[in-house]
């Protein structure tokens, strides 16, 4: 049975020529951008932000939820072999737009002939080396795993050390209280608050536990964790780890982050 934002999509390609007519100004290196505002008839969604990349096989990679993943039904029948279709769903003054463009690895100079030897790195997955970028990078991460600690906190309330013991969590606050241990025992002075020391895997199980607080549905919850995984594994761990940084990981922290903000804005509306 077709999803919901399959039928949705179908019905928005058919509104503007068919998927084979914009495939060919996507073909010419047009990058193609057409209002998908009709997806809001067929759910609501914390973020409309979604990126996808497909081929012929289905879906090359994604940071999306379930209204663009769904593309993966409709656009594959219609992609060339070796060929890569990237599509993106943006919000501008509360319209969305759908974008859609070569994957930029399969954009060849003009003239150019293949040659596997002289292909060159995409630059979007060139090592990011600018220390001024890096920098506010640094701050964009961190000041956002500070904001989503003291939401959880706002969340789940004052006695919330206790009430994470007492109902299935106590694992999770022993950790705390053992990496706390460390710090003192090596003459570092220890964190005013437990959940200082807590992990992102600590924040998803948290998250996870209290869906019923976290998030209005099972499709948001799934969302929530997705974004949360993205931060982690694309920005947050390599920055901390001193891993090499992309733009690639880069934007897609970002957009990342712009997901997890709204969530936890309309999430404070709705508490207020």
């Amino acid at each position: 049975m077709p999803s919901k934002y399959e039928n949705a999509w179908r019905k928005i390609f058919d509104k503007h020529g068919g998927v084979e007519f914009l495939l060919k100004h996507v073909r010419s290196g047009e990058e193609v951008r057409i209002s998908v505002d009709d997806l809001k008839e067929y759910g609501e969604r914390v973020n409309w932000y979604g990126k996808v990349v497909l081929s012929k096989d289905g879906i090359v990679g994604s940071m999306s939820g379930a209204h663009v993943n769904a593309l993966r039904y409709i656009l594959p029948m219609y992609i060339h072999p070796e060929e890569k279709i990237e599509c993106k769903v943006t919000e501008k003054d509360s319209q969305l737009i759908l974008s859609m463009r070569l994957f930029p690895s399969f954009i060849r100079r003009r003239g150019r002939k293949k040659n596997k030897e002289t292909r060159e790195t995409p630059p979007s997955f060139e090592p990011l080396s600018d220390p001024k970028v890096l920098g506010d990078f640094y701050i964009l991460v961190s000041s956002f795993e500070r904001d989503l600690r003291n939401f959880i906190k706002e969340k789940l309330g004052k006695g919330y050390l206790k009430r994470l013991s007492n109902e299935g969590l106590r694992k999770v606050v022993d950790d705390w209280r053992k990496r706390q241990q460390t710090d003192e025992y090596w003459g570092i002075k220890a964190e005013p608050e437990l959940i200082n020391y807590a992990l992102l895997s600590d924040y998803m199980e948290i998250i996870k536990k209290y869906k019923r607080m976290f998030a209005s549905n099972e499709e948001e919850l799934n969302d929530v964790i997705t974004h949360l995984k993205i931060f982690a594994n694309q920005g947050r761990n390599p920055l901390m780890h001193c891993r090499t940084l992309t733009l690639q990981k880069y934007f897609a922290t970002k957009a990342a982050i712009d997901f997890l903000r709204g969530w936890i804005e309309k999430s404070r509306i709705k508490s207020s």
